[in-house]
């Protein structure tokens, strides 16, 4: 990036919070602290009225309006981008939201990144899962809660069990993995770590009790997630015949990389759990051989000597 464009984006990052500390410009622009300083200088000296210091951080004088904004080609599509994102894995409140954040960035926006905007959103969409989506007012609640530092009261449905039951937690975080919701919070029932599924909290229930517990970190937990789950790799193998006949269901389930060699493609993928991936290899048992790992031709097997057919 250069710097009339580290410029401007700085200028965004000071016009969008209250305060900016020098060590998030830093980090953000992999530049040095004194880096930050000049350029902050430059943006003074441009006539930019700068308020704040070094220790409480730095921002735009209450009051002071910037120009109408502009936006690259690349940030206009990531802005759409995003927007099927919204729309594809989150519910209609969601959706609304965002919907009104558009129109208020359309509306401070010059009409030639307006006509740009309409232009690249009527070619750009996502395929809808048909999976039921969250109440995403449930991340709002939880969320404000969190904010709060209070605690909260879960129906939860647990499916070992076949059954709901109350829990009352200390909410630290949500998360989106693999098209679903999770929030991880502190259980007092089992006086432990817990990641619940959004989709299975059938009611919440709001306490005016805090959270006194001195809880880790939400970047620590995701950190220790990806690490525990480890991904697996599989290779198939398919005649270039009957490619054609694999549904674009390879995709969901970790198609990485399509090798194609003389008469045949190796798929490569990565997966989360070798045991669900045979249930969807199973389909394709008569086209398709296991190159790698033999557990999967273990696996595909015990559950071909178990099935109710």
């Amino acid at each position: 990036m250069n710097r009339v464009d580290r410029l401007s984006a700085i200028l965004n990052m000071l016009q969008s919070s209250s305060s900016v500390k020098v060590m998030s410009i830093a980090d953000r622009f992999q530049i040095s602290k004194r880096t930050v300083y000049r350029d902050l200088q430059a943006l003074a000296e441009s006539g930019i009225p700068i308020a704040g210091d070094g220790y409480e951080g730095y921002s735009l004088v209450e009051g002071y309006k910037l120009p109408p904004l502009m936006f690259t080609r690349s940030e206009t599509l990531a802005l759409l981008v995003a927007k099927q994102i919204v729309n594809t894995y989150t519910d209609s409140l969601i959706n609304l939201n965002y919907n009104s954040a558009m129109d208020k960035i359309k509306a401070v926006i010059k009409s030639t990144e307006k006509d740009h905007i309409n232009e690249v959103s009527d070619i750009i969409n996502a395929c809808h899962s048909n999976l039921p989506i969250q109440s995403l007012s449930t991340i709002d609640t939880i969320v404000d809660q969190i904010i709060k530092n209070k605690r909260i009261r879960i129906q939860y449905f647990s499916y070992h069990v076949q059954c709901e039951n109350e829990r009352e937690i200390d909410p630290i975080g949500v998360f989106f993995s693999q098209s679903n919701w999770y929030l991880i919070a502190y259980c007092h029932g089992k006086r432990d770590y817990r990641t619940f599924h959004l989709r299975r909290i059938r009611n919440i229930i709001l306490t005016e009790t805090p959270i006194n517990h001195d809880h880790p970190s939400f970047k620590t937990f995701l950190k220790k997630l990806g690490h525990e789950a480890k991904m697996q790799k599989i290779i198939l193998r398919t005649s270039k015949q009957n490619y054609s006949i694999m549904d674009e269901d390879r995709y969901y389930h970790g198609l990485i990389e399509e090798r194609s060699q003389d008469d045949y493609i190796d798929l490569h993928f990565m997966t989360f759990s070798i045991r669900h991936f045979a249930r969807w290899y199973l389909s394709y048992t008569d086209i398709a051989e296991v190159i790698y790992p033999d557990e999967l031709k273990q696996i595909a097997r015990q559950l071909i000597d178990n099935s109710l057919l």
